[in-house]
């Protein structure tokens, strides 16, 4: 933030979302459609006029594919806002997404290689590099970068699944806000 200390600002985000698989043109090869909102609440030093909350509202659609018995290739493209809602700009207007491909080095390992589009100001591309490992049914090790998670499956019922997860991220965003001065 502009240079500031880290203390200076606080951030607590919430997030709601779904995700919807269609078959594309098979189960086997879905299409994942996922829409979400989030909500980052900020707390700032008096110096810095940032506005209280910043929102992400974004549709995403992801493919997987299996190649063959060891190749699979997952594309993602995320289209979405990304301001305060105070006013309108097309640079509110942010695309997303992924491209890359996994190797099935076990039954329960796959080895992950691609390249991440953020569409951010100060960053655009990242390497997508990492490994997926299921230890259990109810458990994913998702140990890449950018953006690792770690899955524990709660509750599976006829036609649905509950997880809860810790992730982390290539932090940091760009939204669109209007600042004191009216800029």
């Amino acid at each position: 933030v502009g240079g500031r200390a880290a203390e200076d600002y606080q951030a607590t985000e919430l997030e709601l979302y779904a995700t919807f698989g269609v078959p594309c043109p098979t189960r086997k090869s879905p299409l994942l459609i996922t829409p979400g909102y989030r909500v980052r609440f900020l707390a700032a030093s008096s110096t810095t006029d940032l506005p209280p909350r910043v929102h992400d509202a974004y549709l995403e659609f992801r493919w997987l594919r299996k190649l063959n018995e060891r190749w699979g290739t997952s594309l993602q493209v995320t289209p979405g806002v990304h301001s305060d809602f105070h006013g309108w700009r097309d640079d509110a207007v942010q695309i997303s997404g992924h491209a890359v491909a996994a190797y099935q080095w076990t039954p329960a390992t796959n080895l992950v290689l691609g390249v991440a589009y953020l569409d951010r100001d100060d960053v655009g591309l990242l390497p997508a590099v990492g490994i997926i490992c299921e230890s259990a049914a109810d458990r994913r090790y998702e140990l890449l970068f950018p953006r690792p998670k770690i899955s524990r499956r709660i509750e599976r019922g006829p036609g649905h699944e509950h997880w809860i997860y810790l992730a982390g991220e290539f932090g940091g965003g760009s939204w669109l806000v209007e600042r004191a001065a009216g800029v």
